[in-house]
């Protein structure tokens, strides 16, 4: 019982203890020296490789640097092929988060007339390039028939793989995926965008091409000023200007390979790099997460988000893809350089190696999640906010996205009791039971003082895994992870 006490003094005791999000007031955006980076594109711009360009990024809230090169402003509108498709997977991610659609329902629950295997693709796999369909069709982009039709000109064609079988990067199966959203919503795919991302962002002068037949993968035109405002609610884990749009849960979905070992068919991209909802996963962590996607175009339009930096970059320009594919990734490389050398805290260590820049007294990669009246320490590796660091190869897909946990609410996936796998359960309600109080700390000393990777506890009948313990992803369950069980305590689910 001395396991008892020690944890229920830690849970009534250390809470006051516990740093929140406010601890250090805001300072004012470092004063970064991008003057390299400014260089090397003007070079371009007055060797005629391109005529204008703009680069902007944002960090921490604020922008770090902005600058427009030669016929390029803030309100230049050009076409971003298929940098579309991060606008389109917000789009459909939106839809899942409001409960309209779901990830893994089937093409034929919306468009009966999809029979056989066909019948069978998944939203998952229209929106990850998974599907089995051909990459294209001559439908896309032709003002000359509707999004119906063209769907329909796509049913017609047939598959060219299993669905699930085969990554074949394109953008008619997005096409389905935006007729889907138009059955489900009982409105046209304008309509759907306008009310789940144009509006609530802002986004006035962004428009789908062709507008009888909006190309879902690659027709939207923009100016830099929209989109880096799409940009800073994905950088942001769904909140952007005071709202919270998406929830965090549902940003670290779209950035999850949802490619499930799929073959690759074909891509544009050398290094085999896998894909998510609509961006591409440029740079994984051991543990699975994607610390850096991206969203490049046909003509050259490069947005990238950096989750270990906790900035977007935009390069906004009109060009051959493989003219700037090569001064895109020399452009991040120095860009990385510049925030890694510079002491944002004064303490002597670059930012590349401080695990903490702001000192703020919780690890820099979870500065980004979203401030609540009820804040808790966000350790390294919580991809959605929720306050708790699971392992992806632990657990696959079910730690960072699945769980249903959300830091508005802090429940489990549903709110019935002792329905989920525990490893799946409300993190801290250990016997799910919908409440967190002291019969969970029976759980947990059970567990305390061990290391994660030891083999499972029986409980009851039950194997529990040791990592759901380990709630500060340290390796070992012990005091540390008290702390993170505090704000919890006496709290029921939904309450």
């Amino acid at each position: 019982m001395l396991l008892v006490r020690i944890a229920i003094f830690g849970l009534l005791g250390i809470v006051a203890l516990m740093p929140g999000h406010h601890s250090l007031p805001v300072e004012a955006a470092p004063a970064y020296d991008f003057s390299g980076v400014q260089a090397t594109i003007q070079a371009q711009v007055d060797s005629g490789n391109f005529p204008g360009a703009s680069l902007v990024l944002f960090k921490d809230g604020e922008s770090i640097y902005e600058h427009h090169f030669g016929t390029f402003g803030p309100s230049t509108n050009i076409s971003i092929a298929s940098s579309t498709k991060w606008i389109s997977g917000a789009v459909i991610m939106s839809l899942v988060d409001a409960g309209t659609i779901e990830l893994d329902d089937t093409v034929s629950e919306y468009l009966p007339d999809w029979t056989g295997q066909k019948g069978t693709i998944t939203i998952r796999q229209l929106m990850s390039h998974t599907s089995g369909l051909p990459a294209d069709n001559a439908c896309l982009g032709d003002s000359g028939v509707t999004l119906v039709q063209c769907v329909a000109a796509i049913r017609d064609a047939g598959l060219i793989a299993a669905p699930g079988s085969q990554f074949n990067y394109g953008g008619a199966s997005m096409q389905v995926a935006g007729r889907i959203a138009e059955v489900a919503t009982g409105k046209t795919w304008a309509q759907v965008f306008a009310e789940e991302i144009r509006t609530p962002l802002g986004m006035s002068s962004a428009f789908y091409w062709p507008l009888s037949n909006p190309q879902i993968g690659g027709g939207v035109f923009s100016t830099l000023t929209d989109y880096r405002r799409l940009m800073e609610m994905v950088l942001g884990r769904g909140y952007y200007n005071g709202q919270q749009l998406m929830a965090p849960s549902t940003v670290a979905e779209m950035e999850l390979d949802q490619t499930a070992g799929a073959t690759i068919f074909y891509t544009p991209h050398p290094d085999q790099r896998r894909y998510g909802i609509g961006v591409w996963r440029d740079v994984v962590d051991a543990s699975g997460l994607a610390t850096q996607v991206s969203s490049q175009g046909k003509w050259g339009m490069s947005p990238w988000i950096d989750r270990d930096r906790r900035y977007f970059g935009v390069f906004f320009v009109y060009d051959q893809l493989q003219d700037v594919y090569v001064l895109v990734a020399q452009i991040q490389a120095s860009i990385r350089a510049v925030i890694d050398a510079y002491d944002t805290d004064g303490d002597g260590t670059g930012d590349g190696a401080d695990p903490d820049d702001d000192n703020d007294g919780q690890a820099d990669t979870s500065d980004g999640c979203p401030i609540t009246p009820s804040t808790w320490l966000t350790p390294l590796g919580d991809a959605d906010c929720d306050g708790y660091a699971y392992l992806e190869y632990a657990f696959p897909r079910a730690p960072e996205a699945e769980i249903g946990t959300v830091h508005t609410s802090k429940c489990s996936a549903t709110g019935t009791i002792s329905d989920e796998p525990l490893p799946d359960a409300w993190p801290p309600d250990f016997n799910d039971n919908q409440l967190v109080n002291g019969a969970d700390i029976l759980h947990y000393n059970a567990a305390f003082g061990q290391p994660t990777t030891n083999p499972p506890v029986n409980i009851g009948g039950t194997l529990i895994p040791l990592t759901r313990f380990d709630l500060n992803g340290s390796g070992l369950v012990n005091g540390a992870d008290v702390l993170q069980l505090n704000p919890f305590f006496g709290k029921r689910c939904n309450v």
